[in-house]
């Protein structure tokens, strides 16, 4: 039996970064994978959606070229080349982490892991010992009775990213971030995509207004948009169609049907009972350094439920792996996400009404992209920067962006957060003009009362 320092189960953002990290402060470490490096994220996610939403913003860009004084002809989507260059993309990222385990002298076995005990992971016929265990085994799609994923015309998101032609009718059951994304990437190369959401407002998780926003946006450019609204069933009818019968006694029909309602952590199949490891449906139970109630036993990323994003795993990587190493970090709670729409969105900290809630003296600020040279020079000019914040201390709680750029943008906002910076702070900082971060600068002069470009 091989003995380790660090044993790791999963190969997504959360497990490979821990190995890396791990391997590099001089620990022994054997990563194990069932599937291909880079879990989700990488091979049926992240990577891919992005690369093929960057193929519908070039092909949008060109449609716009007349706007902007350039003549060109109708394009026309190959959809074969777009799939290919996100295949192309996902490969050279996987090959990348493979070689960085390969060059850190990181032992990574084919198969499932699973817990013999609190110190031994077991992996088809052979088993290895490790002082320290860190599970991370990320999340699955969640099913439901009523449209059973069947990866023909019933599709996960992963299923989606499969498709050798471009749909021409879509519905996706669930208005959150997957549905969104994928209604913003189908609706850009030219189906017909209607979103049923059975709340009352899409991505019901974000700033209101941003959601109303979202939904006009979606509006204008075609989607169909129904809220408060369930999917009763699912069936196949004539040509192959499917039908989706909702609440109220309508049925809709489309050629394929994305079953994108949410994720859960995966608990089983890893025999977390056998080390005696606490969990149930919401994820495997952890304190705030991402430990188990066995000691040296660890879970990071999706597989402990709260926010399911790719950067909170990795955050997750160095916590464990630095707490492991005698070193203490403190978790950062402030959290950054993004939603890759058109419009972008992105976020970080508290929102004003959770602010409010905490019995602090809310303020906001906000500040319209529409009055930014550089947006308008770039043509981009829907969306704003609305900043939270303590309307006595001046300090930064929270932030919201909708429009372009939102997903880098909101990264100076969040190390505000993070540091407890006051509005005063960031507009006494330097931005370069023209630039889309102004706007981030602007929304600051107006939190101070001073507003330069808006009223």
């Amino acid at each position: 039996m091989r003995n380790y320092d660090i044993a790791i189960i999963g190969a997504g953002p959360g497990g490979y970064v821990a190995a890396l990290y791990a391997a590099q402060s001089g620990m022994r470490v054997c990563l194990i994978e069932k599937d291909a490096l880079g879990g989700v994220c990488l091979n049926r996610g992240c990577i891919p959606t992005k690369t093929m939403i960057k193929s519908g913003r070039v092909f949008a860009s060109v449609k716009e070229a007349g706007l902007y004084g350039v003549k060109t002809g109708e394009p026309l989507i190959d959809f074969a080349s777009v799939r290919k260059r996100a295949e192309d993309v996902v490969g050279k990222l996987r090959n990348g982490v493979e070689y960085l385990l390969k060059a850190r002298k990181v032992d990574v076995l084919k198969g499932v892991g699973c817990l013999s005990d609190a110190h031994t992971v077991t992996v088809g016929a052979e088993s290895v010992h490790a002082d320290h265990i860190i599970i991370a085994t990320g999340s699955r799609n969640v099913d439901i009775a009523a449209a059973r994923v069947d990866e023909k015309s019933i599709l996960s998101s992963s299923g989606f990213l499969l498709l050798s032609s471009i749909p021409q009718e879509i519905i996706i059951i669930g208005g959150g971030v997957i549905g969104c994304e994928f209604a913003s990437l189908y609706g850009r190369f030219g189906s017909r995509i209607t979103i049923i959401e059975m709340l009352d407002r899409l991505l019901p998780a974000v700033d209101e207004e941003i959601s109303r926003r979202m939904e006009a946006a979606f509006k204008k450019s075609g989607i169909t948009v129904l809220t408060g609204t369930r999917v009763e069933g699912t069936r196949y009818g004539d040509a192959g169609r499917v039908m989706v019968a909702l609440s109220g006694g309508t049925e809709l029909a489309c050629d394929k049907l994305l079953v994108s309602v949410g994720r859960q952590p995966i608990t089983d199949g890893i025999a977390l009972e056998k080390a005696g490891v606490l969990f149930d449906k919401k994820g495997i139970k952890v304190d705030a350094f991402c430990r188990t109630n066995v000691p040296n036993i660890f879970a990071i990323g999706d597989c402990i439920g709260g926010a399911m994003l790719a950067h909170a795993a990795s955050r997750h990587a160095f916590v464990v792996v630095n707490a492991i190493a005698g070193k203490k970090q403190e978790p950062n709670s402030v959290m950054p996400y993004a939603i890759f729409t058109d419009p972008e969105v992105a976020s970080c900290g508290l929102t004003e009404t959770a602010v409010r809630q905490k019995g602090v003296d809310a303020k906001s600020a906000k500040f319209f992209f529409r009055a930014l040279g550089k947006a308008n020079a770039e043509g981009k000019t829907d969306g704003f920067v609305k900043i939270v914040f303590d309307g006595v201390s001046k300090q930064i709680l929270g932030a919201d962006i909708m429009g372009e750029n939102a997903s880098d943008l909101i990264a100076e906002l969040t190390l505000a957060v993070t540091k407890k910076m006051t509005v005063d702070d960031v507009a006494e900082t330097l931005h370069i003009h023209p630039t889309m971060s102004e706007a981030i600068l602007e929304a600051c002069h107006c939190a101070e009362g001073t507003p330069i470009h808006s009223l």
